[in-house]
C-alpha cells in the first residue's frame, strides 16, 4: 500500500502559517494601542499652597492619571485643610485622540480632555476652568513617559506610567 504524504505535508503547512499569522496579529494589535492607556504618576508628588489664607496641603493621588481603553479617564487629587481630615477628589474626563491619522508608534499626540463636573459645582461658561481641554503630548522612546503640553496655558506635566 502505498502513503500519499501530500495530505500530511499540507495540513503541516497549513497548521505552522496560522500560527505564525496569529503571532503577526498580536503584534499589529500590540502596536495599534493608543500609548496613553494605562495609569501614569506624577513625580511632584505633594505641595502646599496658600489660598485665600488657608494653609492646604494636596498630594497627587497614585496613578494621578488613569486613561481606560474605552475613552473614559480619572484623575486624582488629595486635599487637605489645616485642621481638617484629607478629602480625596476624583475628577471624571474623556479622552480622545486628536491626530488625523492614529499611528500609535509615533512619540508626538495631540488629545482632546472632555471634563464633565458635578452639577453642584457652580461653574460659569466665563470660568477660568475649561470643560474642553486640548493637549500635546511628546512619549519619550520607549514610551514609558510622557510630557503633557495643556494648550490653553501652556502648561505641562511629565508622567511615568506605572509599572
Amino acid at each position: 500500500m502505498k502513503t500519499n504524504y501530500v495530505p500530511l505535508l499540507a495540513l503541516f503547512l497549513l497548521n505552522f502559517f496560522s500560527c505564525s499569522t496569529n503571532d503577526d496579529e498580536t503584534k499589529k494589535m500590540e502596536i495599534i494601542a493608543d500609548p496613553i492607556i494605562g495609569d501614569w504618576t506624577y513625580d511632584n508628588a505633594a505641595a502646599d499652597a496658600d489660598i485665600e489664607g488657608l494653609d492646604i496641603e494636596y498630594s497627587i493621588d497614585d496613578p494621578f492619571y488613569t486613561f481606560n481603553p474605552d475613552g473614559m479617564g480619572m484623575q486624582g487629587v488629595t486635599i487637605t485643610i489645616a485642621g481638617n481630615d484629607p478629602e480625596k477628589f476624583e475628577q471624571k474626563f474623556y479622552w480622545e485622540n486628536g491626530n488625523a491619522t492614529a499611528d500609535f508608534t509615533e512619540r508626538s499626540h495631540k488629545y482632546v480632555f472632555k471634563y464633565e463636573f458635578p452639577s453642584d459645582l457652580d461653574i460659569s461658561s466665563d470660568s477660568d476652568i475649561p470643560s474642553i481641554v486640548n493637549v500635546s503630548s511628546v512619549f519619550s522612546a520607549d514610551f514609558n513617559s510622557v510630557e503633557l503640553i495643556f494648550s490653553d496655558s501652556k502648561d505641562s506635566l511629565i508622567l511615568t506610567r506605572k509599572q
